[in-house]
């Protein structure tokens, strides 16, 4: 997180930050710390964390189901790879998906453990949008929603699996396009 506070510190101008599936950890954390840093946020089929017990409560779908588990000495989470592509992958072409596993990696288990405070002042005052997918079968649709029924956001909307910058590149750029011009 602190590479995330370095960053921001660098840029020019306050940037809109996307943050996908665990990724919407990150960005709430970054959210979370350097408010005054940040244009928007941009919770892409992600984890819109609500406060400091979020991880405890949050359930994985039926997909990954018994299909992460933890690596021997913990530190990370590794994913089985019979759940891939059902789980994020399923309405992308049989070539991304291959290209698309191929570059997962296991998260740092830590990432799971984080906690937010999520202040009104600090957290509150960031513009939110979500993207929610509905095929997403990694974050199902009824999991997102009450998400972002949690802590509103501006809402887009996606018939689209955990990976729409694979299966419908264009469709989620003209997204992404539409959440920076509305601005804060």
């Amino acid at each position: 997180m602190a590479r995330m506070g370095e960053v921001l510190a660098e840029a020019h101008e306050p940037p809109i930050l996307v943050g996908h599936s665990l990724g919407g950890a990150v960005i709430t954390g970054a959210g979370d710390r350097w408010p005054e840093r940040i244009r928007a946020l941009v919770y892409l089929c992600a984890l819109l964390p609500d406060g400091p017990d979020f991880f405890t409560r949050f359930q994985p779908a039926p997909a990954l189901a018994g299909g992460m588990r933890p690596a021997a000495d913990g530190s990370v989470m590794e994913l089985d790879p019979a759940v891939v592509r059902d789980a994020f992958y399923h309405d992308c072409s049989d070539a991304d998906a291959v290209r698309a596993a191929a570059r997962l990696r296991p998260q740092p288990a830590r990432a799971l453990a984080m906690g937010f405070e999520l202040a009104p002042e600090r957290f509150g005052r960031i513009p939110r949008h979500y993207v929610e997918c509905r095929q997403d079968r990694a974050i199902d649709l009824a999991s997102q929603r009450a998400m972002h029924a949690k802590m509103p956001c501006s809402v887009h909307t996606l018939d689209a699996s955990h990976s729409p910058f694979y299966s419908m590149p264009e469709r989620l750029a003209d997204v992404l396009d539409r959440a920076a011009r509305e601005g804060p």
